[in-house]
């Protein structure tokens, strides 16, 4: 069943958008998309023109310890004892690339940034880099798209007529890469079929995504040795609302200034609530019929358990002022912490001394493990190319893609995710262990296409756990029903509305607002732009049911 209208945009790529500045004069002659194809739901192309890439595994990839299920990564617990070369590194001598990235750029200047070297080496050219902070990314790519001075490799992110700007700027890839092209880039081709659902638009493939779990994201973690300090055993799961709060309250004394948990509420703690209390992820279809998880009653019950946890003193008193909260699970001020599957791995990598666990959330009430609110199976922001002077221009910067988005396995994706063994990383029973040097000099190529995050890899216990975890919480997940579909309101006024019940959400937790005022505002909410959005959603679900 196809998901999308004729008019349809990815939703991933317009909702809470924002114009950017100069945008309508970049994109003035830009084609007509108003009668363009698009990707269904899963990513499925509405026509039998597909642009997505086909799937060819690596042919000499290791034998997981853990095997990989529906939507469940493979799992390794080493490297295997011979890495295979691909043979597609060092590449030929390219002209420098040009990239803008999320993040910030290396404590060590790229003059004497070994990893720098290394990569460079292999890819066969060097990058002039550009960064976006996280918080003002928006910003620094609307003034780059602005000023009309795109590098070669963009990181995507929402704004304004989206599909004009593509179609005026960047380089559409299914000529290069769908079906069975892509056999010439056997790094790209190995990505599982479900991360090339991002990149999709209007029937076109814009780009390269780096690849991850659509359970990636709200996995509530614990510091081992931090609760079993305090008697809670790690290994036994939470079986309902009710054990959770017996968690947060054993793990926080407000007398030696130590607290469960510190993120801000509304963008941590809440998305877990919601999940175990049952609301949508964003909008539910139910024949035909959209309902958004703010009009649930669900929604409104976790908000008044917010606000109970937050009553109860079992959050860091500053969480709604101070959102970095690692430096506070660093120091043991709390013990637990949201995060990714990615994130999890990652503390294991930088923390040997760690032992982090992580928690099922389970239905408030009991009766087995919460919906998981699913996302898409690679990073949002994918990498788009810049039209190019030639189409061998594009290849070149699809070869270096290529050999950054190499498989676990390889020769190349050691080096291109861990760099030179000895400075950026030992090996302790197999498994990477990166080094201070690593830290300061790594530099943000992973996404592009890397495949860092598309398995699960560390020490036995922690891929168990991992793999445990997406086992059972991939069979009650549930994408938002929107996901392929195209609303102007959404594009237009969803953000700012979205904005506003953000902050009633945060003043209700912590007791500024009465709860009453929750059903004013959603009435709000659906008086300017609720209603508008859910008509134009069930008018393109339903034009292609």
């Amino acid at each position: 069943m196809s998901h999308l209208g004729t008019t349809s945009l990815s939703r991933r790529t317009v909702l809470g958008a924002g114009a950017a500045a100069g945008l309508a004069a970049l994109t003035a002659c830009a084609p007509d998309n108003s009668a363009s194809e698009g990707n269904t739901g899963d990513g499925s192309p509405a026509t039998s023109s597909d642009p997505r890439p086909a799937h060819i595994p690596f042919a000499k990839a290791p034998t997981p310890e853990f095997p990989p299920g529906d939507g469940v990564p493979a799992g390794y617990t080493a490297l295997p004892s011979e890495l295979v070369d691909l043979g597609s590194t060092p590449l030929p001598s390219t002209p420098e690339i040009s990239l803008l990235l999320q993040g910030s750029a290396p404590a060590v200047g790229y003059d004497t940034n070994e990893f720098y070297r290394l990569v460079t080496s292999r890819v066969g050219t060097t990058f002039d880099l550009s960064y976006g902070g996280y918080a003002d990314y928006l910003d620094k790519f609307q003034v780059t798209i602005a000023g009309n001075d795109i590098p070669d490799l963009v990181m995507m992110t929402n704004v304004a007529r989206m599909p004009d700007l593509l179609e005026a700027r960047f380089t559409e890839l299914s000529e290069f890469l769908a079906g069975d092209k892509i056999a010439d880039y056997p790094g790209l081709a190995s990505i599982a079929p479900a991360t090339w659902k991002v990149p999709v638009l209007n029937g076109g493939l814009w780009g390269v995504s780096k690849p991850r779990p659509a359970a990636e994201g709200r996995v509530l973690l614990g510091r081992a040795e931090l609760l079993q300090a305090r008697g809670v055993d790690p290994s036994t799961p939470l079986s309902s609302g009710e054990d959770l709060m017996a968690l947060l309250t054993e793990m926080s004394d407000a007398r030696a200034k130590v607290y469960a948990m510190a993120q801000e509420p509304t963008a941590w703690l809440m998305p877990v609530l919601v999940e175990m209390f049952g609301a949508p992820n964003g909008w539910r279809e139910t024949n035909g019929s959209f309902v958004h998880q703010y009009e649930s009653e669900e929604m409104k019950a976790a908000i008044e358990q917010a606000a109970k946890i937050w009553a109860a003193g079992v959050l860091h008193p500053e969480s709604f002022v101070h959102p970095e909260a690692l430096g506070w699970w660093e120091a043991g001020t709390i013990s637990l912490l949201v995060d990714g599957v990615a994130g999890w791995t990652g503390y294991a990598r930088t923390h040997a001394d760690w032992d982090v666990h992580g928690f099922v959330a389970p239905k408030w009430n009991g009766g087995g493990a919460a919906i998981k609110h699913l996302t898409d199976a690679g990073y949002p922001s994918y990498v788009a190319i810049r039209q190019q002077s030639s189409p061998d221009r594009v290849r070149e910067l699809l070869r270096v893609i290529d050999a950054i988005a190499a498989p676990f396995g390889t020769k190349q994706w050691l080096e291109m995710n861990y760099g030179i063994e000895g400075e950026h990383y030992t090996v302790d029973d197999g498994i990477p262990v990166v080094t201070p040097q690593m830290a300061k000099e790594k530099f943000r190529i992973d996404y592009l296409g890397a495949q860092s995050d598309a398995q699960l890899f560390s020490h036995h216990d922690l891929v168990q756990r991992q793999h445990e975890y997406l086992s059972t919480v991939m069979p009650t997940g549930e994408p938002d029903a929107s996901d392929g579909l195209y609303s102007e309101t959404a594009l237009s006024k969803g953000a700012a509305e979205s904005r506003k019940i953000t902050s009633l959400v945060a003043d209700l937790i912590q007791g500024r607002r009465p709860m009453g005022e929750w059903d004013t505002a959603v009435a709000s909410w659906r008086s300017t732009v609720g209603d508008a959005m859910r008509s134009e959603y069930e008018e393109a679900f339903a034009a292609n049911r």
